[in-house]
C-alpha cells in the first residue's frame, strides 16, 4: 500500500493532546497516532 501525504489543521488543545499521546510512548510520531485514530 502506498502512502499519501495529507495536511491537517489542529487547535492548540488538539495538538497538545497528540503530543501527549506520543510522549507517553504509545506512538512514535504524529502520523502513527492519526493513522491509529482512522483505523
Amino acid at each position: 500500500m502506498g502512502m499519501h501525504r495529507k495536511t491537517i489543521t489542529l487547535t492548540e488543545h488538539q495538538d497538545d493532546w497528540v503530543k501527549t499521546q506520543i510522549e507517553s510512548g504509545n506512538f512514535g510520531n504524529d502520523s502513527e497516532y492519526i493513522r491509529h485514530l482512522i483505523r
